[in-house]
């Protein structure tokens, strides 16, 4: 069978690909069970593959050369492959060779392994796998810190849009603007439309206000204009200041001294 390397959690879906040279003979997938099996012909030098798409795959050859006709049995050969998942920028070209490799022996009557192989790359294997482990700690150690990273990025945003929330319900749009820029600026996110709205929305209001305040500037700025010449007696020149504030903002009061001042020209008449 197949399983996770170092677990007895088997493995499903390994591509088991049985090679006569470079031609392929059999192709097997195992179940849910990770079983396969295989019959191996005679008289070929064979190549097991075992791959499964996101890890790291694993051969063995099998020599049946030399097996005559008065050898011919069936052989039960018990293979159990462990694999494990692919780690970024580990080498594993140590792979490129097989881990094992079992031949026909007819001095036992029966195929056998070449232990003596089996010891050299077995001590390959452990340092490799000394390696996988020690990456695959620093990138769960790389990934927890992404996670945090991410979740304080994340409490970071949602404050920022709370607090612009809130500056935007008083209708202090400058705040609320800095505070959802602050947020949009938390995930580099130029494409967060609803945030993009909701900024858009309160600089429309704050330079509508700005325009407001402006215009009630000039306007009040003209109306004490007016009101000192108005009290000097000066008043022409009242009737026109009274008469430019109200081309800014018409409202009852610059009239009403438009009035007055006339009446004031025509009692001194």
């Amino acid at each position: 069978k197949v399983s996770v390397y170092g677990s007895s959690v088997v493995l499903d879906e390994v591509k088991i690909t049985l090679y006569d040279g470079s031609t392929k003979v059999e192709t097997q997938i195992t179940a849910k069970n990770g079983r396969y099996e295989f019959q191996v012909p005679v008289g070929g030098n064979y190549k097991l593959m075992f791959s499964r798409s996101g890890w790291v795959s694993k051969h063995l050859t099998i020599d049946t050369r030399g097996i005559h006709e008065e050898d011919m049995s069936d052989f039960d050969f018990k293979i159990d492959m462990e694999l494990f998942e692919e780690i970024p920028d580990l080498d594993v070209s140590i792979l490129d060779q097989p881990i094992g490799k079992a031949e026909w022996d007819a001095s036992q009557g029966d195929i056998v392994w070449d232990l003596a192989y089996t010891a050299d790359i077995q001590k390959q294997l452990e340092k490799l796998m000394k390696e996988a482990k020690e990456k695959q700690e620093e990138l769960e150690r790389q990934a927890e810190e992404e996670a945090e990273r991410l979740a304080q990025m994340q409490e970071d945003y949602d404050d920022a849009v709370a607090s612009g929330d809130g500056y935007l319900a008083k209708e202090d749009y400058e705040k609320a603007i800095e505070q959802y820029t602050i947020a949009m600026n938390v995930f580099d996110d130029d494409n967060d439309a609803q945030l993009q709205q909701l900024i858009d929305d309160a600089q429309a209001k704050w330079d509508s206000e700005r325009e407001a305040n402006a215009l009630q500037e000039q306007y009040d700025k003209l109306i004490d204009e007016a009101d000192a010449l108005f009290k000097s007696k000066n008043y022409e020149g009242a009737i026109t200041k009274y008469e430019e504030a109200i081309t800014v903002k018409d409202e009852e009061y610059p009239h009403n001294q438009i009035d007055l001042a006339k009446q004031a020209i025509e009692a001194m008449a």
